[in-house]
């Protein structure tokens, strides 16, 4: 979608020059979180627990062991259910002893292929500190990710929250990445007492100026190795890849929203006269108007459109583009017009779609694998618009008089 060379974004700005790519902002984020593999440690311990959970999925007789020990059975680690992932990271991190020790009670079976993969997962865990390290830093990033993530999920979700969110969430991360050295040390304090009951030692894997795999920084403090390749490489990763997918241009295209009531009404002038620039800047040139005409005229239009507003009887004053629109009157407020048009087709997320989606596997299951699509996008409708009350003797009577089969008496 995004390549410079062959991307359709490319192609579609080659002839609509002031096109804005405005992307899922769940989707970027869930990427960004992605992007966190990169970092060789990170990625060999999401690898070792992803298998873990499947080792315990794969035998109703492993769960039942699970369940006995720990209570519940594991989230797994999906890759497009975003909440999952978070959920299934900070479970982990306060479950890892009980894991353990349900893993010991499997490696002490008789049955050769589940007691020797419990081996290996325990010792995939308990051989070396990086791996608890590394769980404890990924769970300290994903636990700062998740209210912005619950925050993307929304159904009516507010522009103006969504940027603000964005922004404080890089601006944790980098306060995380600026005082390091601190916040990596009072996390060790929590890593510590886990590294104890566990009986694994604080050590330095290692190293030889030879190595090529792996990192091996010229340092002899443990602190500051996992410091330097562990906890400074993930930050620094997702923050990178967060401002890479949040790109300032399609933060600018939040401008828009100074043409919503509630944000109107308590925006002061200097606030207005900013938006104004970046919006002429950027969609000036829709209108057939010379730029400091435009200026002038739209700022009128705001004030105006304010007033209305300020002085409105009405009980409830519009909060989102739509309400705003439906409300506006072209002729009066024609710059005003345009601009809610396009505020209304910038989508923030597209989670409510993606969760439609996820009910095609409850839907079309095995046992109806002869399903037509007709009744498939029935039962799918049926399935996404449940607060629609249906009325089942207009039901029968239509499919009574239908003529697809014979007409049949209904005894109600």
């Amino acid at each position: 979608m995004t390549s410079k060379q062959q991307g359709a974004v490319q192609e579609a700005q080659k002839k609509m020059k002031i096109a804005v790519r405005c992307p899922c902002f769940n989707h970027a984020l869930n990427l960004s979180l992605s992007k966190s593999s990169n970092v060789q440690s990170v990625r060999n311990a999401v690898g070792a627990i992803k298998e873990i959970i499947s080792f315990f999925k794969a035998s109703s007789k492993r769960n039942y062991v699970l369940k006995q020990t720990l209570g519940d059975q594991l989230s797994g680690l999906c890759e497009t259910r975003w909440i999952e992932r978070h959920d299934s990271v900070l479970q982990f991190k306060a479950s890892i002893e009980k894991i353990l020790q349900a893993l010991n009670l499997i490696s002490e079976w008789n049955e050769r292929e589940s007691s020797s993969k419990a081996k290996s997962h325990i010792l995939a865990i308990s051989s070396n500190c990086s791996f608890i390290i590394t769980w404890f830093c990924l769970n300290e990033v994903l636990a700062i990710t998740l209210p912005l993530s619950k925050l993307l999920q929304k159904k009516n979700l507010d522009i103006s929250s969504t940027q603000n969110a964005v922004l404080n969430t890089l601006l944790v991360l980098k306060d995380k990445r600026n005082n390091a050295e601190s916040n990596f040390n009072a996390l060790l304090k929590e890593i510590m007492p886990c590294l104890e009951n566990l009986n694994i030692d604080l050590c330095i894997p290692r190293v030889n100026k030879f190595m090529k795999n792996r990192p091996n920084p010229d340092i002899h403090s443990s602190t500051e190795y996992f410091r330097i390749t562990i906890y400074i490489p993930l930050l620094e990763s997702i923050i990178s890849d967060i401002e890479c997918r949040f790109q300032q241009e399609t933060m600018d295209s939040f401008n828009l929203q100074i043409c919503v009531p509630v944000i109107l009404i308590n925006s002061n002038e200097d606030g207005i006269h900013s938006a104004v620039e970046i919006l002429i800047e950027k969609y000036g040139s829709l209108f057939e108007t010379c730029r400091d005409v435009l200026k002038s005229t739209f700022i009128a239009e705001l004030h105006l459109w304010k007033m209305r507003w300020i002085h409105s009887k009405e009980l409830e004053i519009p909060s989102d583009g739509l309400n705003a629109l439906n409300q506006c009157d072209k002729m009066m407020y024609p710059i005003i017009h345009d601009i809610l048009k396009i505020l209304c087709t910038l989508p923030v997320s597209v989670a409510s779609a993606e969760s439609s989606f996820s009910g095609l596997r409850r839907l079309k299951s095995w046992l109806r694998a002869n399903m037509g699509e007709d009744r498939l996008s029935g039962l799918a409708l049926m399935h996404v618009h449940k607060d629609i009350v249906i009325n089942e003797s207009n039901v029968i009577e239509r499919f009574a008089n239908s003529g697809v089969r014979r007409n049949m008496e209904f005894v109600m």
